[in-house]
């Protein structure tokens, strides 16, 4: 049997620590619940650019199939060009090449420095617009951005979720502090509530040391 202090003693001891574990609980939804929201948040920016990065992705596909195309254009009418030249046939020299710059201006922005550039080499296989670092940047360069983008928030979403989830976790463990608790203030036998008291509190501080590894 319990003494009058003793059982005073137990009874504000649980009292605080329901208090406290409630309180604690409370904060820990309402903060799992603001992840939640920033993780959805951030997976929709996720999906966007990536939906973004897709078609722009095909465009720049089709893009550069109507510049290889285009190119070749240009090239065997830029050799017809010097052909004309070399045989003094200038009208026919003037034609080619405003069918060059025809092919040319059917092209992406940055297909022309390439391809001039290849024309510049002889157009070699080794030079090929294709192979060219910032024609390549010039298609690919904002798919590849958008590509990206959506990596890193899909991976801040699973960040936020992960800490979320810890914080469920903790919520757990703070429901069975708050049903131990509950159940020390039922007993009878001090000793008996003491260690169902003491069990309570270490399932709370149990769930502080789960929190503290998500923040």
């Amino acid at each position: 049997m319990a003494s009058p202090s003793g059982d005073r003693g137990i009874q504000l001891a649980s009292a605080l620590l329901l208090g406290l574990i409630s309180v604690v609980t409370a904060l820990g939804v309402l903060q799992s619940g603001a992840w939640a929201l920033e993780s959805e948040r951030h997976g929709l920016n996720s999906a966007d650019a990536r939906d973004q990065g897709i078609s722009a992705r095909v465009v720049a596909s089709q893009d550069e199939r109507t510049d290889r195309e285009q190119g070749l254009v240009a090239r065997d009418e830029s050799r017809a060009t010097d052909a004309a030249l070399a045989a003094d046939d200038l009208e026919a020299a003037v034609l080619h090449s405003l069918r060059v710059e025809s092919a040319l201006t059917s092209t992406s922005e940055g297909f022309r420095p390439a391809w001039e550039a290849w024309s510049a080499a002889g157009f070699t296989p080794e030079a090929a617009p294709d192979r060219d670092p910032a024609y390549l940047l010039s298609l690919y360069g904002h798919p590849d951005s958008l590509a990206a983008i959506s990596r890193v928030e899909d991976g801040i979403a699973g960040s936020y979720d992960d800490r979320a989830a810890v914080f469920n976790q903790a919520a757990l463990l703070h429901a069975l502090a708050l049903f131990l608790v509950g159940v020390a203030t039922a007993g009878r036998l001090a000793l008996a509530r003491v260690i169902v008291l003491s069990a309570g509190g270490a399932a709370f501080l149990a769930g502080l040391v789960l929190m503290a590894t998500a923040l």
